[in-house]
C-alpha cells in the first residue's frame, strides 16, 4: 500500500486549456467535487477511529479496507472505483506510518481542490497535425510549438497542454489555480505531472491560505 513520497514533488506544473468555443471546466469540476466529498467522508470516519484506538494499553491497529468501505458506504459523485480504492489504501498506509499519532488534513475547499489520476486513468497524446489544433482560450499571448491532449477518466472531453516534451508521466493532479483573493479559480486550471507511479497522495493540499505559498504545493 505504498504511495508516492508524501513530499509531493511534481516533475512538471503547466496550465491546462480548453477550446474557446467550449472553455468550461464543469466536467472536471465534478470530478474535483467528488474527490473532495469522498475524502471528507473518509476523514470523518478515520479521525474518530484514530482517536478511539490511540493511547490505550493495546498497540494501535490501522483500520481494514473492509471497515472503511463499510463506514463510508460509497464514494461521492462520479469518483471512479480505482481512485476510491487507492484513496482507501493510502489512508491505511497513512495509519501504518503514523501509528495513530497523526490525523489526515482537515478538508476545506480553499486548501483541497484537486483530482488525482493514476496511470491508466488518463491518456496523453500529441496532436501532430497543426491543422487539427483547436483554438484555445489562453490567458496570455503565446505561440506553442506543440500541442498535447489529455483524456481523463470521468471527463467528457480532453484538456490541452502546450509544449510538452514527453508524454511519459505516470501520475497527474488537476486543480483550479488560485485567484488573487486566495480562492480557487473557475477558469484557470493547471496540472501537476509526476514521472513515477504510485498510490494516492493522501496528504496533498493545494494551499496554506497564505499568499506567499498560494499554488506552491
Amino acid at each position: 500500500m505504498s504511495s508516492i513520497v508524501e513530499g509531493n514533488q511534481h516533475n512538471l506544473r503547466v496550465d491546462i486549456l480548453r477550446p474557446i468555443e467550449d472553455a468550461s471546466f464543469a466536467d472536471l469540476e465534478k470530478v474535483v467535487m467528488a474527490t473532495y466529498s469522498t475524502f471528507s467522508k473518509l476523514e470523518k470516519v478515520l479521525s474518530p477511529y484514530i482517536a478511539k484506538n490511540t493511547g490505550g494499553s493495546m498497540p494501535f491497529r490501522p483500520p481494514t479496507k473492509e471497515l472503511l468501505r463499510e463506514l463510508i458506504k460509497k464514494p461521492a459523485g462520479n469518483l471512479n472505483e480505482i481512485t476510491y480504492s487507492q484513496m482507501l489504501n493510502a489512508a491505511i498506509s497513512f495509519c501504518e506510518r503514523n501509528k495513530g499519532k497523526k490525523q489526515l488534513p482537515l478538508p476545506h475547499p480553499t486548501t483541497m481542490h484537486h483530482a488525482q489520476f493514476s496511470d491508466g486513468l488518463f491518456k496523453i497524446y500529441e496532436l501532430t497535425d497543426k491543422a487539427t489544433w483547436p483554438t484555445l482560450k489562453r490567458h496570455r499571448e503565446f505561440i506553442p510549438t506543440s500541442l498535447w491532449a489529455i483524456e481523463i477518466a470521468g471527463c467528457e472531453k480532453p484538456v490541452y497542454v502546450e509544449n510538452l516534451k514527453s508524454p511519459s508521466y505516470k501520475y497527474i493532479i488537476m486543480r483550479p489555480k488560485m485567484a488573487k483573493l486566495g480562492t480557487p479559480s473557475t477558469t484557470n486550471w493547471e496540472v501537476l505531472m509526476y514521472k513515477r507511479s504510485g498510490g494516492y497522495l493522501i496528504e496533498h493540499i493545494d494551499s496554506e491560505l497564505n499568499p506567499k505559498y498560494v499554488g506552491k504545493f
